[in-house]
C-alpha cells in the first residue's frame, strides 16, 4: 500500500506543476485524437470492407455461373461423344463377352489394338473435356472390362471468400497499427517539443527564483533566451539586481536616517542652561570673588567639550553620569544651593553598562525646571541604576533600570502622555524642554525596539519618577548582583 500511495503522491504532486498539466493536456488530447482517428478509421474500414465483399461475392458467383453454364456444356458433349464414338463402341463390343482382361494380350494383335486405340481416343476426348470430371469410366454391360481415365491435373474452380476478409483484416490491422505508432511518435516528439521549449525553462527560472529567495542575486544569463520565456528570465535577472541595488539603497538611507535622527536629537538638546549659566558667571564675577566662578567655569567646559564629541550614540553609564554632575554643579551655583542629587548604583560593574549619550540629563533638567523649580522650595533629585531579568526564561539577559526621581510638584496622567507622546508646538516657548524627554525614548526605541524606553510614574505634589529601561551591554562580563537597590 505505501508504494501506491507513493506513487499517487507523485502522481498528484507533477499534475499540480504548469509543466505537469501542459503534458497531461497534450496526452490526453493526442489520445482523444487517436482514439477518434481508430475509431473513425474502423467504421469506415468496414463499411468497404463490407461493400468490397458483397461486390466481390457477387462477382464470384457470376463467374461460378458462366463457368459451370460453359463445363456443362462440355460435359454433355463428352457425354454424348461416350455413346457415340466408333472407337468405344467398337471396344465395347468386341469385350463384351471376353473374360476380365487388364491389357490386352500380346498374342491378340487385333484386340489390343482396338483396346489401345479406345483407351487414347477416351483420354484424349477427357483432357479436352471440363475439369470438373475427375474420372470416368466406360465399361461393357457385364463390367468385365471396362476403360477408365483418372485427371491427375487436380485443377478446379474454387472461390473463398474467407480468405479474402482475413487478408484485408490484416491490412487494415497494419493501417491502424501504423495510425497508432505514428500518433505516438507524434505525441512523443511533441512531448520532447514541450519539455525543451517550455518545461526546462520553467525549471530554470524556478531555480533562479528559489536562488533569489535564498539572498543568490547574482545574474544567471542562461535564463535568457530569445521568446518569451527568456522575457521572463531577464525581468527576473532586472528584479534581482533592482532589489539588491533597493536593499543597499535602504540599508544607506537608514543609516543616513539614523545618523541624522541621533544628530538632529543630540542638536535638540536644551541649550538654556548654557545661557543661565554665562549669566550666573557673570553675576559672580561682578558681586562677588568666588572660586566658584572656576569650578563652573571648569564644569561649562566639560559639558561643551561632551557636546562637540561627535555623533557616537552610546557611552558608559559613568560618562554619562559625569556628565550629569557637571550639568547639575552648575545648576546647583545658579538656585544657589537649594538642590541636592543623590546616586545610587547597584554596584561599581554598572558604569561600564552603554547607555545613550545625553539620556539622563534631559530627565534631570525637567526635573528641576518641572518639578522642584514650580515647587518654590528645596529639592531633591535620586537617580538609581539596577539590573534585573528581562523576564523570558529563554533568551535569559538582563536589563538595565535606571530611575530618576524628584519631589518636585508631580506630573498628570495627562502630562505624562503629551511629554511622552504629544509632539510639541515649534511655537511653544518650551519646545526644547519638552521634546528633550521625548527624544531619549524615541532614540531608545529605534535602538532596541518597542520594549524598551522611558516610562513615568508620578504622584501630583509629591514626586515624579523617570525610569529608563534599556538592554544591559557591558564593555566587559563582570560578576554582578541582580538584586534592586
Amino acid at each position: 500500500m505505501k508504494p501506491l500511495k507513493n506513487i499517487t503522491r507523485t502522481i498528484k504532486n507533477f499534475t499540480a506543476t504548469i509543466k505537469g498539466k501542459i503534458i497531461a493536456i497534450t496526452t490526453g488530447t493526442i489520445t482523444v485524437i487517436a482514439l477518434i482517428m481508430v475509431s473513425v478509421c474502423f467504421v469506415v474500414f468496414q463499411s468497404l470492407l463490407r461493400q468490397n465483399q458483397i461486390q466481390s461475392v457477387e462477382f464470384g458467383l457470376q463467374l461460378v455461373s458462366s463457368n459451370v453454364a460453359f463445363d456443362m456444356k462440355d460435359i454433355t458433349y463428352f457425354a454424348r461423344w461416350c455413346g457415340s464414338s466408333n472407337d468405344i463402341l467398337k471396344y465395347l463390343n468386341t469385350f463384351q463377352d471376353k473374360p476380365p482382361l487388364a491389357v490386352a494380350s500380346r498374342s491378340d494383335k487385333s484386340l489390343r489394338s482396338i483396346a489401345l486405340n479406345s483407351a487414347e481416343r477416351l483420354k484424349e476426348e477427357f483432357h479436352n473435356t471440363s475439369r470438373y470430371i475427375t474420372r470416368v469410366i466406360v465399361s461393357t454391360n457385364s463390367a468385365s472390362n471396362f476403360r477408365q481415365v483418372v485427371s491427375t491435373s487436380g485443377d478446379t474452380l474454387s472461390y473463398n471468400i474467407d480468405d479474402l476478409v482475413e487478408q484485408q483484416r490484416q491490412v487494415y490491422l497494419l493501417l491502424i497499427g501504423a495510425i497508432a505508432i505514428a500518433i505516438l511518435s507524434l505525441g512523443f516528439f511533441m512531448a520532447m517539443s514541450l519539455n525543451r521549449t517550455i518545461n526546462q525553462p520553467v525549471a530554470k527560472i524556478q531555480k533562479k527564483i528559489h536562488a533569489i529567495a535564498q539572498g543568490d542575486f547574482s545574474r544567471d544569463e542562461s535564463i535568457e533566451w530569445n521568446h518569451e520565456l527568456g522575457d521572463i528570465g531577464k525581468g527576473v535577472n532586472t528584479l534581482a539586481f533592482d532589489v539588491v541595488n533597493l536593499m543597499d539603497r535602504r540599508i544607506e538611507d537608514e543609516k543616513q536616517k539614523k545618523d541624522l535622527q541621533y544628530q538632529i536629537l543630540q542638536s535638540q538638546i536644551n541649550p538654556h542652561f548654557l545661557y543661565n549659566t554665562l549669566n550666573s558667571i557673570k553675576w559672580m564675577a561682578t558681586i562677588q570673588g568666588s572660586p566658584g566662578i572656576a569650578e563652573m567655569t571648569t564644569a561649562l567646559a566639560r559639558l561643551l567639550r561632551q557636546v562637540a564629541k561627535g555623533s557616537c550614540a552610546m557611552i558608559t553609564l559613568e560618562e554619562e553620569l559625569n556628565l550629569v554632575k557637571d550639568y547639575f554643579l552648575i545648576q546647583q551655583y545658579r538656585y544657589g544651593g537649594g538642590i541636592a542629587i543623590d546616586y545610587r548604583i547597584q554596584s561599581q560593574d554598572l558604569y561600564q553598562c552603554m547607555v545613550h549619550r545625553f539620556s539622563l540629563q534631559p530627565i534631570v533638567e525637567n526635573a528641576l525646571f518641572h518639578g522642584i523649580e514650580p515647587k518654590g522650595s528645596t529639592g531633591k533629585i535620586v537617580i538609581k541604576a539596577w539590573i534585573c531579568p528581562d523576564g523570558d526564561p529563554v533568551s535569559q539577559k538582563t536589563e538595565l533600570h535606571i530611575s530618576i526621581t524628584d519631589n518636585g510638584v508631580g506630573m498628570s496622567q495627562e502630562t505624562i502622555e503629551k511629554v511622552l507622546h504629544q509632539k510639541p508646538s515649534k511655537k511653544s516657548a518650551d519646545f526644547f524642554r519638552q521634546v528633550g524627554i521625548a527624544n531619549v525614548d524615541q532614540r531608545i526605541r529605534h535602538e532596541f525596539g518597542e520594549k524598551y524606553g522611558i516610562s513615568i510614574e508620578s504622584q501630583v505634589g509629591v514626586y515624579t519618577t523617570m525610569t529608563i529601561t534599556t538592554p544591559c551591554i557591558f564593555l566587559t562580563k563582570p560578576e554582578r548582583n541582580q538584586t534592586q537597590p
